[in-house]
This record gives C-alpha cells, sequence and structure tokens, in this order.
C-alpha cells in the first residue's frame, strides 16, 4: 500500500507544506487579508494533499498520471495566485496559463519531463512578483522567494539526496520556509 524510501519520504514532506499552508490560511482569514494570499494557501493545501497520495501511495500508472495532470493545474493555479497578489486579476495571464497547462497534459501524456516547461514558467512569473514586491518596499516577501529560488535549484538537480530525502523532498523542506516566510510578509503587510 505505502511506497517505502524517497518517495515515501517525499510524500511526507508534502504533508508538510500542506499542514504549514493549513495554519497560515486560518490565521489570516481572521485578519485584514486579501483574498489571493488566501487562496494561495488553499491551493498549497490541495498540491499538498495530492502530492502526498502521489508519492506516498502505490497506485497504477494511469492514475497517477491523472493525478499529476490535476496536480499540474493546482501548480498553476499557486503561481497565478501569487501572481494576483501583486497584480490585479488579468484575463491574459489566465489565457497563457492555460495554454501551458494544456502543454503540460500533453508533455504527461507522452511520458515527457514537464517539470522543466514548469520550472520556466515559474521563473517567468517569479521575475514579475519580485520586481513587485522590490517596487513596493516587501522585502519579507523576497526573503521568502530566496527560500523558493534555493529549493528550485535543488529541485532540477535531480542527483541531490541527503539523510531519507531526495531532490523532491529537500525542496519540499525550503517550500514550507517560503510559505512561513510568506505568512511573516502577510502580518507584516496586511495591518
Amino acid at each position: 500500500m505505502f511506497r517505502s524510501g524517497y518517495e515515501l519520504t517525499t510524500g511526507l514532506t508534502n504533508l508538510l507544506i500542506l499542514f504549514s499552508s493549513l495554519y497560515c490560511f486560518v490565521k489570516l482569514k481572521n485578519i485584514n487579508y486579501n483574498k489571493y494570499w488566501l487562496l494561495f494557501y488553499i491551493f498549497l493545501m490541495l498540491g499538498g494533499f495530492l502530492g502526498f497520495v502521489i508519492h506516498s501511495f502505490n497506485i497504477n500508472d494511469l492514475i497517477v498520471n491523472i493525478l499529476w495532470i490535476i496536480l499540474l493545474f493546482i501548480f498553476i493555479c499557486i503561481i497565478d495566485s501569487l501572481l494576483f497578489t501583486e497584480y490585479k486579476f488579468n484575463k491574459y495571464i489566465v489565457i497563457c496559463s492555460i495554454l501551458l497547462y494544456l502543454f503540460m497534459i500533453v508533455e504527461v501524456i507522452l511520458n515527457k519531463d514537464f517539470i522543466i516547461t514548469f520550472v520556466i514558467y515559474v521563473c517567468t512569473n517569479l521575475l514579475f512578483i519580485i520586481i513587485s514586491f522590490i517596487r513596493n518596499k516587501k522585502y519579507y516577501y523576497l526573503s521568502a522567494l530566496l527560500f523558493q529560488v534555493i529549493g528550485g535549484l535543488i529541485l532540477i538537480n535531480r542527483n541531490t539526496k541527503m539523510f531519507y530525502l531526495d531532490h523532491n523532498g529537500i525542496y519540499h523542506l525550503f517550500m514550507v520556509f517560503t510559505v512561513i516566510g510568506f505568512y511573516v510578509g502577510n502580518k507584516k503587510y496586511m495591518k
């Protein structure tokens, strides 16, 4: 039923993302908030849950591919909701995101590595987000993104292993630090 080794620890680190995002969501829900931050944390929770299922359980390949297709949609929603925290909702961003999503679905169906496509998408959007954070002097958010960048570099280097964690699990730990960093920024900037 359960996988073992790196896959199981990767699944468990997804639970850390889920629970840290849940904590942030609950805390922010009770203060003056930006709805896109709440969506950001909701999508992170969903992504953490699906990542836990994909990495922790022995599931046949067809179901795993279907779950990855759903998870890719959630990944795009995470990035878009973060982008919308700084830039208002924009239909052109949504259209581009849908086109990228369709392209990544094709990559999944053809058993191609979609992670490079997604990393390019994330880097492009992070550039716009960083520019806005700098322009608006939201330096706490920049520190959160630093964890994301370090984690992302580890993620794309697929040979990284430390203790019982591979590149995915290590990235997820950096993602937890990113979530915490954003929450600290949320408390500072949403008063």
